[in-house]
């Protein structure tokens, strides 16, 4: 596998397993996950990825049992898939711009990059976890992204169940 699927299956999970939470997440998991995210996320780089971002994820997620193993069950089926997912199971950016807008922070502090054709589908899905955890309520604004039709093409797709 890839460095980007692997980026975009954590990702994809993640936002899957955000949006099934029962409770929201704490001050604290949405301060951490968003120093995690802060800018670099942006960045596609592997070695940002593999060195800083996917350690840093995989702890905090450690810390919240019932998100870690939804996260983990996402993230097995996503692994186990011989395709990625379609794009059109994804919010389109107007729909991402009404739900989760660039936080401020992000419009004065860090440059926007237009993503290389190789990359397109990593940036999209980095970026869209990068608005939804800057929020004020990740869990509430993930489950309104209509990423529903994306469960059910992977619950169709394999064998694991979550």
């Amino acid at each position: 596998m890839n460095t980007d699927t692997s980026v975009n299956n954590t990702l994809l999970a993640f936002l899957l397993a955000l949006k099934e939470l029962d409770c929201p997440l704490t001050t604290a998991e949405k301060e951490r996950f968003s120093q995690v995210f802060q800018g670099r996320l942006i960045d596609s780089s592997p070695e940002v990825w593999t060195n800083l971002i996917q350690p840093a994820l995989q702890k905090i997620l450690q810390t919240n049992s019932a998100f870690y193993h939804r996260f983990q069950d996402y993230k097995l089926q996503l692994d186990s898939l011989d395709e990625q997912p379609p794009g059109d199971l994804l919010p389109t950016e107007a729909t991402l711009a009404n739900i989760a807008p660039l936080p401020k922070t992000t419009l004065n502090s860090f440059p926007i990059p237009v993503p290389q054709a190789d990359n397109r589908n990593t940036y999209e899905i980095s970026n869209m976890v990068y608005r939804v955890i800057n929020t004020p309520e990740p869990t509430q604004t993930a489950n309104k992204l209509g990423l529903d039709s994306l469960s059910q093409w992977l619950a169709n797709r394999c064998k694991v169940s979550v």
